[in-house]
């Protein structure tokens, strides 16, 4: 049978980690600030820029993809270095962009 010493400092030790737990939880659900509510990570290099510098793309029904210039630039360049084969999505996609605006 434990003595009074060891049930006292078990019930102790038993509340501060309750205490720990409950501390952990209120830090973690802290509100974002407002600098966060208005930034996001770009899908490819994950780096936190405004959500104004950023290109969004929705994927599907609930996700939302992030793209910054640089790396859509990187993107570009990376399918204009590709060996042509016909022409490229790109080039159809620039034609097709350029096509409708001198339509209108």
């Amino acid at each position: 049978m434990p003595s009074m010493f060891e049930t006292v400092a078990l019930l102790f030790i038993c509340f501060l980690i309750g205490v720990i737990f409950y501390g952990y939880s209120l830090i973690m659900r802290r509100l974002p600030s407002r600098e966060e509510l208005r930034s996001e990570r770009c899908s490819i290099c994950r780096q936190t820029l405004p959500k104004d510098e950023l290109v969004e793309r929705p994927i599907g029904d609930h996700k939302v993809l992030f793209f910054c210039s640089h790396c859509i630039a990187g993107l570009v360049r990376d399918e204009q270095k590709r060996p042509a084969h016909g022409k490229s999505d790109v080039d159809r996609l620039f034609s097709d962009a350029a096509e409708k605006h001198r339509t209108n």
